[in-house]
C-alpha cells in the first residue's frame, strides 16, 4: 500500500512538473521576443542606444519571468513598466503606454503564448542591429542599477506620429 501510494505520489508530482514547465517560455524564445519588442520599440519611440539596450533587457526580465497564464500582469510586468519610466522620456512612456502592442505585449490563449506586436510588424523586419548585451545579458539586473544611471532622453521629433503608420 505505501509502495503505491509513493509511485502515485511521484507519478503526480511529473505531471505537475511537466506541466509547469510547458507553460514557462524558454531562455532561447524570451531572448527573441525581447529583440524583436525592444527592436520596434527603438523604432517607433526614437529611443537612444541607451534607451534600446534598457528596454532590451526589461523585455527579456520580464519574459522570462512568464511561467503561465497567471505571470502575464504580475510582479514582473510592473517591475518592467517601473523600469521603463525611468528610461524613457515622459513623452516616450506616454506612447508606450498608448500601445497595448507594447504596454501589454504578450497574452496567454490556448495553452500557448500569443503576441500582440505581430499583428503591426513583420516577423522578418527588423530596424536596428543587436544591442550589445543580446549575447551576454541572461536578466536580473535590480531596478536600482537603472536609476543610478543618466538616460539621453531624445526631444519628441517635431512630426512624431502625425497619422503616421509604422
Amino acid at each position: 500500500m505505501k509502495t503505491t501510494m509513493k509511485r502515485l505520489m511521484m507519478i503526480l508530482a511529473m505531471m505537475v512538473a511537466i506541466a509547469t514547465s510547458a507553460s514557462a517560455m524558454s531562455y532561447e524564445q524570451a531572448r527573441r521576443e525581447a529583440l524583436f519588442l525592444a527592436d520596434k520599440m527603438a523604432y517607433e519611440l526614437h529611443l537612444s542606444d541607451a534607451q534600446y539596450e534598457a528596454a532590451y533587457e526589461a523585455n527579456l526580465d520580464y519574459l522570462m519571468s512568464l511561467n503561465g497564464r497567471g505571470m502575464v500582469y504580475g510582479s514582473a510586468w510592473s517591475t518592467r513598466n517601473s523600469l521603463l519610466r525611468i528610461v524613457l522620456a515622459p513623452w516616450q512612456y506616454a506612447a508606450y503606454a498608448a500601445a497595448d502592442y507594447f504596454f501589454r505585449p504578450v497574452y496567454w490563449v490556448s495553452d500557448t503564448w500569443r503576441w500582440r506586436i505581430y499583428d503591426r510588424y513583420d516577423r522578418a523586419r527588423f530596424y536596428r542591429s543587436y544591442p550589445s548585451g543580446y549575447n551576454s545579458y541572461r536578466g536580473g539586473r535590480h531596478l536600482g542599477w537603472y536609476k543610478n544611471r543618466n538616460w539621453y532622453k531624445p526631444e519628441r521629433p517635431n512630426n512624431w506620429n502625425r497619422g503616421k503608420v509604422y
